[in-house]
């Protein structure tokens, strides 16, 4: 930090700067750069101590002196880009996640950010080209992948999302099922015939074992066994992470048993792998009404209310 030294002009015109003045210049730019760090620090603390308490409109204004003090931090942009999703400023948004990424292309923090700002966007375009990013870092994004193609009607880049999960994870009965399902759309027009899919079950009449989970599901449902209906739908998310009606099913259980910060948090999840379910979405678009009336968040209660009605 540069500081001018003071330059006095006598009526002599002779020009008198003190001898002790680089000194003090020195001493005066420590402190100077200590009041600027103090000020960031708090500033940013009071920031994640408003967003905390869901005030992203104060929260922000405090990461906007945050940026003022450090223009070039992109943690500041982040933050502020996080901020700005919650007030469905989703420009403002942009912008600033955009920033973020350019000076750390491979966070896939910010990367999943800036994924959601285009997917709160209905943006199919630009998600996919942030999913594409973010799933040769993790696997996990190409099912949403997957998603956004069959929403555009690519369906045979989205069969190819699932045959890679395939060589990379092994055979599996939910792609399987969920390739078969996009094989089945009404456009869908592929140069292969329709039933490719690889019958695992053909040497013997073995039950499928979704079937038998859901029967369960179903029965702990009924009988109002939360407890143990959070048990059995947490083992079979780690075995079938893409089964849209297990986080459902999970959120609604734990919905009943109070647990609203993770019922939320699990139906959220469960919306990413959708896929033309309109009665499933809107159940879990209802779980999540409820569970933010819960939690005192009459807002987002409101808008997953109004989803429900419009089916959006």
């Amino acid at each position: 930090m540069k500081r001018y030294l003071s330059i006095i002009i006598s009526s002599l015109g002779i020009l008198v700067i003190p001898v002790n003045s680089y000194g003090q210049e020195n001493e005066s730019a420590e402190i100077s750069l200590e009041e600027v760090e103090d000020e960031f620090q708090q500033n940013f603390y009071e920031a994640l101590k408003n967003k905390a308490i869901e005030n992203y409109d104060k929260a922000v204004d405090f990461l906007l002196e945050c940026k003022h003090l450090d223009p070039e931090n992109e943690v500041v942009d982040f933050e502020l880009g996080k901020n700005y999703i919650l007030l469905k400023k989703y420009m403002d948004a942009e912008n600033h996640l955009i920033n973020a990424v350019k000076k750390e292309p491979d966070n896939i923090w910010y990367l999943d950010a800036l994924f959601n700002v285009y997917k709160s966007q209905k943006n199919e375009t630009k998600a996919i080209e942030v999913a594409q990013k973010l799933s040769e870092k993790d696997s996990k994004y190409k099912i949403r992948l997957v998603n956004l193609y069959v929403k555009i009607s690519e369906y045979k880049k989205a069969i190819s999302v699932l045959d890679e999960l395939d060589k990379e994870l092994g055979s599996s009965y939910t792609r399987d099922s969920l390739r078969a399902k996009i094989k089945e759309a009404k456009d869908y027009k592929a140069d292969e015939p329709a039933d490719n899919v690889i019958n695992r079950s053909a040497s013997g009449k073995k039950e499928n074992p979704l079937d038998e989970i859901n029967e369960k599901i179903i029965l702990l449902t009924k009988t109002s066994n939360y407890t143990e209906l959070l048990k059995i739908t947490d083992e079979a998310l780690e075995n079938y992470p893409a089964q849209v009606n297990f986080y459902y099913s999970k959120g609604f259980a734990l919905n009943k048993l109070k647990k609203h910060g993770e019922a939320i948090e699990t139906l959220l999840a469960g919306i990413d792998y959708l896929v033309d379910d309109t009665e499933l979405e809107g159940n879990i678009y209802r779980e999540l009404m409820l569970a933010y009336e819960a939690t005192g968040n009459q807002e987002k209660a409101k808008e997953f209310q109004n989803k429900i009605k419009t089916g959006l």
